[in-house]
């Protein structure tokens, strides 16, 4: 066992990251030129390994620092269960920029009598024990939450169950929060009267989320049980996501923000360079380094263009071995292409296509160089040289292609598209904007730039776009997926089901649909009970799939279960078919003619000339 607890000083990083390196060597006492990798010599880090960190919560004093020190579950508190549009149209959209940045959201409600509640680990002082909501709550264990005193005493303890990191601050979240805090005090000046002032100091500085409404757009960091919490405006979900993007999230140094708007760099440009994405120019490499950088398709698809190629411009300084370098182009892992590199020290350019099935809402791009070190006691030491990659490397946007698959449709939902829901998600709304966020953050909505509807669940709904229909018909659309409670049909090619079965429970199935001329994906509910998402998942190919707490649990694409189809959507339909094989038969015949008025040309001239042959 080679684990080791490191401290790690407090000092700030400019970066926002902490790195770990791992150097792994071993000791061969015979000299040779052969390699000196041995059998069985192998260092593993284990998934275990943990950054253990804390930071004092008053030390957060402005928004672009409490963003960056969310942790990686972050809980986003409504008022209760039943919530208005514009508190569940901002919760989704700050849940799917969460999403977007590698964090898992919890959304709770706050708590309210009647809630069953686990007060492991919550220790009442002696002292408190006097107030009827303390005494109550010192029991432990689990219990149900008898009156609005009792949540404010939850606040003061700290407990987890009243804890939150971001709040959508509507009127009836304050009114809540100055309910429960009311009625402590009532308790606390029976009990205890000398008490009071102690109360009210607390509350002045630990629950200012229960001060003054936020004017509309606003964005303010606010203390909930004392800690550090972003509050929202109703109306500012849109404006607040943008904010928090990597392109201004930096700029959030104040307490309390206005948003009017903030949106991604957008446009009808055709490219867009490589600089923009991020990502260090230069670095040495001895045998292998990695140049990475993360773009959402959302920035680059809002015009309907995609990327489609990637120009990429390297140079490599030559080393000690004759070997050159390999430099190795990946999209979210898929190996897009590769070169062997002259090293000269020049720029050389690596061409690749990016096709559609690569594409994900959350894209990271990565070049990879691979050197072959010299060896040593044989050769020089082994030493690193250096690589680039140039800012002039650039991708390529071309317009989308029609596709009726997932990897075609979901490109075009990071655009302007809509989110649709039953109304009825809104009177459950802890339990239902979990499986709105994931949905939406694995079909590529966009959280500023997509519009949101609710509408009762029976009616079908008629788009004007591209969009993501859950539980809600779609006018129009042929149904690949049919939902019936518990059981499941998904149809073939002809009348035979692909599958049909019951007895199905906290499932989903998505498919893709078009309403009209408006591509989309199409969302139902299998069972009594929603679809718990425990890990994000990806959208890749075929166009439907049945969804589980794991994810993607089934995909096929029922045009062509047996996966002929080429990925992307490229497949001719018959129309081109046709007209392909008529303009070669076209081509073939006027080839055939010009070919007879040579030959005649050449008989005639011979006959001019007396020639008999």
């Amino acid at each position: 066992n080679a684990g080791l607890a490191i401290g790690v000083d407090g000092s700030p990083r400019p970066g926002g990251f902490v790195r770990l390196s791992a150097a792994w060597t071993s000791v061969v006492w015979e000299k040779a030129c052969s390699s000196e990798r041995t059998s069985g010599n192998i260092l593993e880090i284990a998934p275990t390994t943990r950054l253990l960190y804390r930071y004092d919560g008053a030390s957060i004093r402005d928004l672009a620092s409490a963003w960056t020190a969310l942790p990686v579950s972050v809980t986003i508190v409504v008022a209760g269960q039943t919530v208005t549009k514009e508190t569940y149209d901002a919760a989704w959209r700050i849940g799917v920029a969460l999403e977007r940045a590698g964090k898992r959201t919890v959304v709770k409600s706050l708590p309210s009598p009647g809630d069953e509640i686990d007060l492991t680990g919550v220790v009442v002082p002696e002292a408190l024990r006097s107030i009827p909501a303390f005494r109550d709550l010192a029991a432990g264990g689990r219990r149900k939450i008898a009156d609005p005193a009792e949540i404010g005493a939850l606040w003061i303890l700290g407990a987890s169950a009243a804890q939150a990191q971001v709040a959508i601050a509507d009127q009836e979240l304050r009114s809540t929060v100055n309910a429960a805090l009311a009625a402590l005090a009532s308790q606390v000046d029976a009990a205890a009267p000398d008490a009071g002032a102690a109360l009210a100091q607390w509350r002045s500085a630990a629950m200012t989320v229960a001060d003054e409404p936020l004017e509309p757009g606003g964005v303010r960091l606010m203390r909930l049980s004392g800690q550090p919490l972003i509050a929202v405006a109703p109306d500012a979900g849109a404006t607040a996501a943008g904010l928090f993007d990597s392109l201004w999230r930096k700029i959030a140094v104040t307490k309390s923000v206005v948003v009017r708007s903030a949106n991604e760099i957008a446009g009808e440009a055709s490219s867009v360079s490589l600089t923009r994405l991020g990502g260090a120019t230069g670095f040495d490499v001895l045998e292998r380094g990695d140049w990475t950088a993360t773009f959402d398709l959302g920035a680059l698809a809002s015009d309907g263009r995609l990327p489609a190629r990637l120009e990429l411009d390297v140079s490599a300084a030559p080393g000690a071995s004759t070997t050159p370098p390999v430099a190795s182009v990946f999209l979210n892992d898929s190996l897009l292409g590769a070169k062997r590199l002259d090293a000269n020290g020049q720029a050389e350019r690596i061409a690749v296509g990016v096709p559609s099935y690569a594409l994900k809402p959350r894209n990271v791009l990565r070049v990879s160089f691979q050197r072959q070190a010299a060896g040593e006691h044989c050769r020089e030491t082994p030493q690193a040289y250096p690589v680039a990659v140039l800012p002039t490397s650039r991708l390529l946007l071309e317009k989308a292609s029609e596709a009726d698959d997932f990897a075609g449709v979901v490109p075009r939902l990071a655009g302007s598209a809509t989110l649709i829901l039953p109304d009825t998600w809104l009177a459950k709304a802890p339990d239902t904007l979990p499986t709105a966020i994931r949905i939406a953050d694995a079909a590529g909505l966009s959280p500023t730039r997509a519009s949101f509807a609710a509408s009762p669940a029976a009616t079908p709904v008629k788009p004007g776009g591209p969009f993501l229909s859950l539980d809600v018909p779609v006018e129009g659309a042929p149904a690949k997926t049919r939902v019936e409670g518990d059981r499941l049909i998904i149809a073939g090619r002809d009348s035979a089901h692909l599958l049909n079965v019951t007895g199905l429970d906290g499932l989903g199935a998505i498919s893709v649909a078009r309403g009209g001329n408006a591509p989309g994906l199409l969302y139902s509910t299998i069972g009594s009970r929603s679809a718990s998402f425990g890990a994000p998942f990806v959208l890749a190919g075929g166009d439907v799939a049945v969804l589980g707490s794991q994810g993607v649990l089934a995909q096929i694409d029922t045009r062509d279960p047996f996966g002929n189809r080429p990925a992307g959507g490229d497949r001719k339909t018959w129309i081109q078919e046709v007209w392909g094989n008529a303009a070669w038969s076209g081509s073939a015949g006027a080839a055939g003619l010009l070919l007879l008025i040579v030959l005649r040309a050449r008989h005639v001239r011979r006959r001019q000339s007396g020639d008999p042959h």
